[in-house]
Parts: structure tokens; C-alpha cells; sequence
């Protein structure tokens, strides 16, 4: 983050410390599911990659696709809410997927932060009829396959404003292609989980549209 960003550490910690179940502003994000699944576990790993990125860059939209169950959105709406006190603008969040899932993590009914939408269609229709033009952070975590990733990358690169990034939540060389062809910097995130069954995720970031 700091490579993309040209924030000091010290900075970028300290923002990361707002990432605390002890907050109950924080906590007020997340819905009784979550917590009936995670009563004490900190599972976000490479999402908290993502905030700081939302937080540090500011985008006035933020779209993930793929939300699952919410638990990314949870932290990129937070995010969004943190930076509206911050700057006065109308930061939003949009999150797609196919179908919603049961038992969300996200609190849909929290009372700091309203400006979010959850679009429950395929996100390639989705990004085919979006029009905005903005400085956006796209987060793929959808359709795990390279030919669903360029694809998405095509839709969302005309909706890209001045200091965008595009994040993949999968390893598949579609975002290492896609940068290289329009010629942009990329950087790969590397998740390093304990006491788990599975190695971890690689995040690769694209940066700067």
C-alpha cells in the first residue's frame, strides 16, 4: 500500500487501527450473523488491503463484484463512511453478485452510513449499462476465471476518472494482461494465513487510470 500510495507507514498503521471490534462505531457495521460465525476471529486478511486503499485514495465510488455474504463490503462501506467525515463529498458504495446470500454480514440497518446499494444481477450487465465517470476503486471478486475478468475490466475501464485502481482477488494474469496492455503499474498482494487450511489468496492491484 505504501508502494501505490507514497503514505509513510505510520500513517497507514494508524488507519488500520480502525479496524476494531472495541469500536462500537466499527462494530455497528456488522450484522448478528457475523458475529454468531466470527464471535472472535479477525478474518479479513487481504481485504484489509482493500480498506486501506479506500481509505487512503478516496474514490468517490467503490465497486465490488462478487460480494458473497458481505464481509468485504462491510469494511469498503465502512471505509466510505470513514472517508465522508473526512471530505465533504458523496462517497458511495456499489456491491454485485448473482443471488443474495443468507445470513449477511453486513448491517444493512446501521445508522451512520446509508449510501451504499447492492445490486443482486449479473455484473457484466451490471458494468454494460453503468455510465458514471468517476475516480473508482473496482474490486473483482466475482466470476473466478480470466475470460470473466477481462471482460469485466473492458466494461469498467470507460467509467474510470483520473486516479482509479483495479483490484483482482484472484491469481489468473487477466489484471497482469489488462495493465499491460494499457500500459499501467501492477503490484501483487501476497495473503500469508496461520493455522489454516488454505495457503492464501493473491491480490494483485493495477494502478493508476
Amino acid at each position: 500500500c505504501k508502494i501505490i500510495t507514497n503514505f509513510e507507514y505510520d500513517i497507514l498503521k494508524k488507519i488500520l487501527n480502525e479496524i476494531d471490534f472495541n469500536n462500537e462505531e466499527f462494530k455497528n457495521f456488522f450484522s448478528n450473523n457475523y458475529f454468531k460465525h466470527y464471535p472472535n476471529k479477525n478474518i479479513f486478511g487481504r481485504r484489509l488491503l482493500w480498506y486501506l486503499l479506500v481509505r487512503v485514495l478516496k474514490p468517490e465510488i467503490v465497486i465490488e463484484s462478487g460480494i458473497d455474504k458481505g464481509l468485504g463490503s462491510c469494511l469498503l462501506i465502512y471505509a466510505q463512511y470513514k472517508n465522508s467525515l473526512e471530505v465533504s463529498k458523496n462517497f458511495e458504495f456499489i456491491g454485485t453478485d448473482l443471488k443474495k446470500k443468507d445470513n449477511f454480514f453486513f448491517n444493512i440497518e446501521n445508522k451512520n452510513f446509508n449510501n451504499f446499494r447492492f445490486i443482486f444481477k449479473d455484473t457484466l450487465d451490471f458494468l454494460s449499462k453503468f455510465n458514471e465517470k468517476k475516480k473508482i476503486i473496482y474490486i473483482s471478486d466475482a466470476e473466478h476465471n480470466y475470460n470473466f475478468e477481462i471482460k469485466e475490466f473492458n466494461l469498467i475501464k470507460k467509467n474510470l476518472d483520473i486516479g482509479s485502481i483495479i483490484i483482482s482477488d484472484n491469481n489468473s494474469g487477466s489484471l497482469s494482461d489488462f495493465s499491460i496492455s494499457n500500459k499501467k503499474n501492477l503490484i501483487y498482494f501476497y495473503e500469508k494465513p496461520k493455522n489454516f487450511w488454505h495457503s492464501g489468496g493473491v491480490t494483485s492491484v493495477s494502478y493508476f487510470y
